[in-house]
């Protein structure tokens, strides 16, 4: 078998390491083309989200194809493009169904499981901060706002209603007749020490362990979204779980951005697993491995508007010693890339015995990039004025 595969989306650093892993030859393109991506293989860094990924799929080698987070959001590209190659992945008709809430949310509601109020934004929902404005073509929490005060409201805004309680995503895996629940994970939003913006996923925290009520639930969603959608291979769901129940908001027929969090706890290999659904539609064995350690990811977002100078860069190749399994930073930008404020950095990593030692290694490993990012910055700033005022 050709061990080449197209990756595509906003960002595919994380799937493209697993397909590595799986043996696969991945030749990608995203928004960042990020350093560590480049180590492992062919990346382009596209201009245009989502034109670009596109072409590039269409100019690129005949060989089966997967996407990341955001394609899911524009089904006409998956149209065209699975129609000239073989997709590894949930085909635009599913998108079209999952991915519109009054459908994908609907049946499961309808299935009797629970489901936030949710609606075509009318001016008679209450502005008083009960309920959320989202966006179909949200991603990554990306689109959304308390619906509260004037806003400016577009097609496809709708509103959910708040849940409290703690936001969680499952990860799964579908074959035609069986689901496969592969873990779920705490998503660390609205914590205001990671710097994103209210909403934004900033990163997650896992495996946790949910009580047999909740994972009943969870369970039951994605053989709903299977049976009733025609979900294959890897897919999440994010939800909040509260009062014991598992309350779905959001359906991601894709690579979950929380799932390498999974591979390292479980030390399985989500693309491999994603493969053999796609190609032969079977479940294969997955090795599970019991631990008491916990995983966490933070994305850094930037606090100030910078650059990645060559000690910055250095700093972090020093911290990803090449012995290590599971490097400690990913998404690693290249020298000399410009940040604006708001825009990622990197992904940190961290582990613990406990959600607080986890939550606490990652606040403190964010503190150090800004340290060291700023550091490095001034550093250059004063070498540069040094410089400037030396006679000829």
């Amino acid at each position: 078998m050709d061990p080449t595969v197209v990756i595509v989306g906003a960002s595919v650093r994380a799937l493209a390491q697993s397909a590595v892993r799986a043996g696969l030859k991945p030749i990608c393109a995203d928004c960042f083309a990020d350093a560590d991506l480049l180590r492992i293989c062919q990346a382009t860094q596209i201009k245009r989200y989502p034109q670009d990924l596109a072409d590039f799929v269409q100019q690129a080698p005949q060989a089966p194809w997967m996407y990341t987070g955001g394609l899911e959001n524009y089904p006409e590209i998956v149209r065209t493009l699975e129609e000239q190659r073989f997709l590894w992945g949930n085909g635009s008709e599913v998108l079209r169904a999952v991915r519109n809430p009054f459908v994908g949310l609907q049946a499961l509601r309808n299935e009797g499981l629970c489901v936030p109020d949710t609606l075509v934004w009318n001016p008679e929902i209450p502005n008083d901060g009960a309920w959320l404005l989202k966006s179909i073509r949200s991603s990554g929490g990306m689109r959304v706002t308390v619906h509260a005060g004037q806003h400016r409201f577009r097609p496809g805004d709708y509103c959910q209603k708040k849940i409290d309680g703690k936001s969680c995503s499952a990860v799964y895996l579908a074959t035609s007749e069986d689901t496969l629940v592969l873990g779920c994970t705490e998503q660390l939003i609205d914590q205001t020490w990671t710097g994103a913006a209210p909403f934004a996923y900033a990163g997650s925290v896992g495996p946790v362990t949910l009580s047999l009520a909740v994972q009943h639930d969870v369970l039951c969603v994605g053989n709903i979204l299977r049976e009733q959608f025609g979900l294959r291979g890897l897919f999440g769901v994010d939800g909040i779980v509260a009062d014991d129940r598992f309350w779905s908001v959001d359906i991601n027929p894709r690579y979950p951005a929380s799932t390498e969090i999974l591979e390292r706890a479980s030390e399985f290999c989500a693309a491999e697993l994603h493969m053999a659904v796609c190609r032969d539609d079977v479940l294969p064995a997955r090795p599970v491995t019991s631990s008491e350690i916990l995983h966490g990811k933070v994305i850094v977002f930037a606090k100030h508007a910078g650059r990645a100078h060559a000690e910055f860069c250095s700093w972090l190749s020093q911290k990803n010693n090449s012995h290590l399994r599971w490097p400690q930073y990913a998404d690693l930008p290249q020298q000399a890339v410009q940040f604006s404020v708001g825009q990622p950095i990197l992904t940190l990593f961290a582990t613990g015995h406990c959600r607080g030692d986890v939550i606490e290694r990652l606040e403190s490993g964010v503190q150090e990039v800004h340290r060291k990012l700023v550091g490095t910055c001034s550093l250059n700033a004063a070498h540069r004025a040094f410089v400037d005022r030396s006679p000829p």
